[in-house]
């Protein structure tokens, strides 16, 4: 399934192609299903050219927050209650932004329908109506198919935006003047200027918009009614290789977990994996082949392919990752069967088709034996959260040794001619249940080491406070080295990471989600930990802590966004799904480090479809 994707106001960039790339899913009540939800998984994987060296990106190439086990803690008592984070305003004042008055500050007085500043009369305008980027670019969409509404088509558009009919009414009457001035004066074709991008805010970046894509697309068609109530990721970018003299061009990978099965008999749905150009076409998106069949030794039904969408996007002609975290595996124990759910991922070439001359794409990866019980990893989950490097693939798997959880590491030979020699890295068993290690993993150099990948995990139930963990690979396992503490029970700690280096001493430093933290006396609720690295080293208590509003879930998500205000630090944003209708929150690097106010707050508009998890 995919559906529409909107682009949240802009940050404050001059260039449109300076602005970050910030997307977030969106849910829908039951009555409203009628309407796309938004995919969830955003890569953006690109296209190189040959020959064509890519620049390092100065953020990583995967995350994945949030998301379900598909298995119960054992004996463990729920301190979370589902309804806890969705206690969040619905009132459609949202539904536009405000400018700030310019005479806000003057001594105002009114007499009879005249407004008074500082003495000086003037004449009280009807407040002009504010859209947002979403709204326009939803707007503007439908003024492609049609320039007139009927009443009952200009009512549903209204519901749908959260507008009334009047402003909807309006917008339409400005949009056709402009429009026939246009073709007036202008010199373009009709069919160029009413298919140009006018509508949208010049400083909204130029992400796609995925809405309907239709049967004669290059894909499978879209459904609504699907899975989008209740996922979210964040989107890396990547690379297609195509000619020598070509620009590289880049691709939106959208992971759908619970999309319908393509061409499987008996199986209703797996989930899938979409690749959109990033273009303003809503028909231009295609399914990627990644589960074209199956046997009687497996289970692909209900596997979630896509919670996990990762992009080897800092090499060459890079490859690209996707993981169901709940494919079984189905073992004979004498006449009986048992179902062992392990997890599994996927790779395809950097033309997002598989190639059974590359051994990254032929290797199986089904890193857990699922002939074993859950004492050791016939329950792994493995894809959870994952991501691919130039030589490595690295796999979270929660469920390893009953909820302990793990990191499995594929190391492949860089040399193409010696790609077939591979090794398999995991942390083993450390006697820790319950911790759900491997619930984010991120692999980097300049952590612990300047030169080496370092793996970095988080285990948001260990010691019931949660941890972060530090390991390095060290002969044919991975060695625990480091373990950052939780502050509080049940705040999650470590359910979400990034990694960016934030003050420019050429050190990658560590930012880490708890969600679930709250200081009721404070009316605070969610925090996110920065802990600065010091030379190849951390602290066990944190830099700076930044603490969200009561019921957002603050720190949902964590993302390094590179650059986006081009003044030579990185930046990182934070989601809080559930702060009114959603919002994101911008931090900007500094040589001093971070501050503890966010640089910008980017807020949904539309009432009835707030921003996800990132």
């Amino acid at each position: 399934m995919m559906s529409m994707g909107f682009m949240p106001d802009s940050l404050n960039a001059s260039d449109p192609s300076k602005s970050a790339f910030l997307e977030f899913g969106h849910g829908h009540p039951a009555h409203q299903q009628h309407s796309p939800g938004l995919s969830h998984i955003y890569p953006v994987h690109g296209f190189h050219a040959a020959g064509h060296s890519q620049h390092e990106s100065p953020f990583p190439g995967s995350a994945s927050y949030g998301r379900s086990l598909g298995y119960a803690y054992p004996g463990a008592v729920n301190t979370h209650p589902p309804s806890a984070y969705f206690q969040h305003s619905n009132s459609s004042s949202l539904a536009h932004s405000r400018l700030e008055h310019p005479d806000r500050d003057k001594s105002t007085t009114t007499e009879n329908r005249d407004i008074r500043i500082n003495g000086k009369g003037k004449k009280i305008r009807k407040p002009r109506t504010i859209y947002s980027s979403l709204q326009l670019q939803a707007l503007h969409q439908r003024f492609q198919q049609t320039q007139y509404l009927a009443l009952p088509e200009r009512a549903d558009l209204a519901a749908k935006l959260g507008l009334t009919q009047t402003q909807v009414k309006i917008w339409f009457q400005n949009k056709r003047s402009k429009y026939k001035k246009i073709m007036k004066h202008g010199s373009g074709s009709e069919g160029e200027h009413l298919h140009s991008t006018s509508a949208i805010s010049p400083c909204s970046p130029g992400m796609p918009q995925l809405w309907e894509v239709s049967v004669a697309s290059k894909g499978a068609p879209m459904h609504p009614n699907n899975y989008m109530n209740s996922f979210g990721h964040w989107y890396p970018n990547h690379h297609q290789h195509q000619d020598a003299m070509s620009r590289p061009q880049m691709m939106l990978l959208a992971g759908t977990p619970k999309e319908k099965a393509k061409s499987l008999k008996d199986v209703n749905e797996t989930g899938a994996v979409y690749s959109c150009p990033i273009t303003t076409d809503s028909t231009d998106c295609s399914r990627m082949d990644l589960v074209t069949s199956t046997n009687q030794n497996e289970m692909v039904e209900g596997m979630w392919l896509g919670v996990t969408v990762a992009s080897q996007r800092d090499q060459p002609a890079g490859r690209v990752l996707a993981c169901g975290h709940r494919y079984v595996k189905i073992t004979k124990s004498g006449s009986d069967k048992e179902w062992r759910m392990i997890g599994k991922c996927y790779v395809r070439g950097n033309d997002l088709t598989y190639d059974p001359n590359d051994d990254w794409q032929t290797y199986s990866y089904e890193v857990c034996n699922p002939n074993f019980e859950v004492q050791f990893e016939g329950m792994c989950n493995a894809g959870i959260s994952g991501g691919i490097t130039g030589n490595d693939v690295y796999i979270g798997a929660t469920g390893s040794f009953l909820w302990q959880g793990n990191v499995h590491i594929t190391w492949r030979n860089p040399d193409p001619a010696l790609s077939w020699d591979s090794e398999d890295r995991n942390f083993g068993q450390l006697n820790n249940r319950y911790s759900y290690m491997g619930y984010s993993v991120l692999e980097e150099k300049k952590l612990l080491s300047y030169n080496d990948y370092t793996v970095v995990t988080g285990s948001p139930r260990d010691e019931s406070k949660g941890s972060v963990m530090f390991g390095t690979k060290f002969d044919n396992s991975i060695k625990l080295v480091l373990s950052i503490p939780g502050e509080q029970v049940g705040s999650y700690f470590g359910s979400s990471l990034a990694v960016t280096d934030l003050n420019n001493d050429d050190w990658n430093d560590l930012i880490v989600g708890a969600p679930f933290y709250f200081d009721r006396m404070k009316d605070q609720g969610g925090a996110v930990y920065i802990f600065m690295n010091e030379n190849g080293s951390f602290q066990m208590n944190s830099t700076v802590t930044l603490k969200g509003p009561s019921h957002s879930a603050f720190g949902l998500a964590v993302a390094a966004i590179g650059d986006v205000n081009q003044d030579g630090f990185q930046d990182f944003a934070v989601g809080a799904p559930f702060h009114e209708t959603g919002k994101v929150y911008i931090w900007m690097g500094s040589k001093e480090g971070i501050s503890v106010e966010p640089s910008q707050v980017i807020s949904d508009f539309i009432p009835w479809m707030p921003f996800r998890r990132n």
